[in-house]
């Protein structure tokens, strides 16, 4: 059985899906062959090599050095669900002669500079933005864009070194370290979009979609918890809570979005901001959201990465809509943006008591450091839950927030 399925390569570095979720994803569907960096880990080697054949390339700026093996192999698809492999995954597939989103790469939809201009130079929107490269350019940008106003990494993600800067005060305050920031690499100053008051949930969403020779797909809307400051993500939940109409304008923008910027195939996450005049692009990612498998699967529907897998095969069945029978989500704990160490975090075993509560997991431990401009990857701890609905989606998250507390070292 397992010789007459169609072969997919996964470009692989941990990113929004794990190597278990991928190959469970792929049964019956698909064989995986994963490819890696050269030097990647050798756990992580293992790992991967007892899950599917696995074939190390060197890469080469944005390109893999295509191994023999692979040229060899009758390959069906390309994908990954990894951001920093995403230009390389392109490449790789145009190199093999299977779709792939290289134009779009070249003309910097990976970039989130790039994706300001194309949406512009597509009427699609205007968001004032201006890439800075040399930290000299900094104040400049700041003016042209106006405060308040983010300034985050052009090609990064997980809200890493990302800034609000509300005034001249915070420029002139952070003007060394964000002078440091460009000199590690290009920034982006842009607006601020404000959200709507939107009650207990976050103002934003994102909208999970896949394409296939240039066909957008909206596969469905996952409702956030509010950020915990300055941008940090502090959950999801599905189905989120909009109503019929936001809902159909927040999928019409996402897929004028990815026409705009030249997508064609595979998932996206695009993250839009819920404002009093509609929804704004905040970001477009060209992969799966960071957890959006796991929180769909804890609300019942086919995991977002088999759909993904599905759709680069040409299996339109795979597209239908999901059809959610509980409420998914998951919550992380953030320390305050003071903290620089954490000294003990309490709570973890009450927390896995909860009703609604499928897995709890530890991120930092006593002693280790913490610093907010670490984005994402310095959250505390993680929580997976399902739950009969919103209300009580809620009630267990607010129950998390009592129970898991953190006390820390604080500093400059």
């Amino acid at each position: 059985m397992t010789d007459t399925l169609p072969t997919v390569v996964i470009p692989f570095v941990p990113g929004a899906a794990s190597p278990v979720r991928i190959v469970q994803a792929a049964k019956d569907l698909a064989q995986i062959r994963f490819l890696v960096p050269r030097g990647t880990s050798g756990e992580l080697l293992e790992v991967l090599r007892q899950l599917a054949p696995c074939a190390e390339a060197e890469l080469d700026g944005d390109r893999f050095v295509v191994p023999a093996e692979l040229r060899d192999l009758s390959l069906a698809a390309v994908v990954t669900f990894a951001e920093q492999l995403l230009a390389p995954t392109a490449f790789l597939a145009e190199e093999l002669s299977l779709p792939n989103n290289a134009a779009a790469v070249r003309a910097g939809a990976l970039r989130k500079s790039g994706q300001r201009k194309l949406l512009a130079a597509a009427g699609v929107e205007r968001t004032k933005a201006a890439a800075v490269r040399d930290p000299a350019a900094l104040v400049a940008a700041v003016d042209y864009v106006g405060t308040p106003c983010v300034v985050k990494p052009d090609g990064g993600s997980g809200s890493t070194r990302t800034y609000l800067v509300s005034g001249p005060e915070d420029l002139e305050q952070l003007g060394r370290e964000l002078a440091a920031a460009v000199e590690a690499g290009p920034m982006v100053v842009e607006e601020l979009l404000c959200g709507r008051t939107s009650g207990p949930w976050g103002d934003y969403v994102s909208v999970e979609s896949v394409s296939a020779g240039g066909v957008h797909r909206v596969l469905g809307i996952t409702g956030k918890l509010p950020l915990a400051p300055p941008f940090r993500e502090r959950g999801h939940v599905f189905p989120a809570t909009v109503d019929d109409d936001l809902a159909q304008a927040c999928e019409s923008l996402a897929v004028r979005a990815l026409t705009a910027i030249g997508l064609r195939e595979g998932p996206a996450h695009l993250e839009l901001k819920l404002t009093g005049t509609g929804p704004r692009i905040i970001e477009v990612n060209s992969r799966l959201g960071g957890y959006v498998d796991e929180v769909w699967a804890a609300a019942g529907v086919v995991s977002p990465v088999r759909t993904v897998l599905a759709a680069a095969l040409g299996r339109p069945g795979a597209l239908d809509p999901p059809q959610p029978s509980s409420v998914g989500w998951y919550w992380a704990s953030h320390a305050p943006m003071e903290a620089r160490r954490l000294l003990e975090l309490d709570g973890l075993k009450e927390a896995r008591r909860l009703e609604d509560v499928r897995y709890v997991g530890r991120n930092r431990r006593p002693g280790e450091s913490v610093d907010w401009r670490n984005g994402w990857a310095d959250h505390l701890a993680l929580v997976f839950g399902s739950s009969s609905d919103h209300e009580a989606a809620l009630a267990t998250i607010d129950r998390l927030e009592q129970l898991v507390t953190g006390t820390f070292e604080f500093g400059g």
